[in-house]
């Protein structure tokens, strides 16, 4: 007996195999807990990938057309799949796919909105076509709640935009697009924007303040005849 505190307690020997047994238990407990949690993490990325093959993802805002569309797809248009995981691994911001008509820009955002979402990055809304998304804010202004929806538009993880330039630019319209990107850029958040129109192009038509923040980005364009067409 050993006194502590004013009380007697029995004192216990120790015994080193049988720590050395109970440690060992322990770190085999937690290496089976580890390969579970992989083995989980497994099952949802095949979970995502065959919801993508099957029936695209409409819940991030694909186009139905573009559903069967992954990364590795966009090889034969000249982007390849390596060259936008270096953009992704390299602290992302902007990425701008230019290029005219029908060269196969939506192409490449649909992979890429299928790529990041199948990794886990992307579990929202968060494929816009840009009437789409302006549509939807003047239906917001009517409703009241404009605000809010914008805020939570602005802070999703990922957001990519199709056919940026392809509106009216009116003056709303260009604070809400600059006041978007302007954030998004202020914050380091992915976002992926396609237009037909080039940087200056966008300058002109929205703001010089959206071009330059797009150039501070990795900018792609694409070349060739109208897909659609060939």
């Amino acid at each position: 007996m050993v006194r502590r505190h004013g009380r007697w307690w029995e004192a216990r020997r120790f015994c080193e195999p049988c720590e050395a047994t109970r440690a060992d238990r322990r770190a085999q407990e937690r290496m089976a807990w580890e390969r579970e949690c992989e083995e989980s993490h497994r099952r949802e990325l095949r979970r995502r990938r065959d919801v993508v093959a099957s029936a695209g993802s409409a819940g991030i805002g694909v186009p139905s057309r573009f559903a069967g569309v992954t990364i590795h797809a966009v090889d034969d248009i000249g982007v390849t799949a390596s060259c936008i995981e270096r953009w992704w691994s390299g602290k992302p911001c902007f990425l701008t796919i230019t290029g005219p008509v029908g060269v196969g820009k939506t192409h490449v955002a649909a992979g890429l909105a299928h790529h990041l979402w199948a990794k886990g990055a992307i579990n929202c809304r968060s494929f816009w076509t840009a009437g789409e998304l302006i549509g939807h804010l003047r239906r917001c202004v009517g409703q009241g709640n404009v605000e809010d929806v914008l805020d939570a538009i602005k802070r999703v993880p990922v957001l990519i935009i199709d056919d940026l330039g392809r509106e009216a630019a009116t003056d709303w319209v260009r604070s809400l697009v600059l006041e978007l990107y302007d954030y998004r850029y202020r914050e380091v958040l992915p976002t992926v924007t396609t237009t037909n129109l080039t940087l200056a192009e966008l300058g002109e038509t929205f703001d010089e303040r959206l071009s330059s923040r797009l150039a501070s980005g990795e900018v792609i364009t694409l070349d060739g005849k109208d897909r659609r067409v060939t």
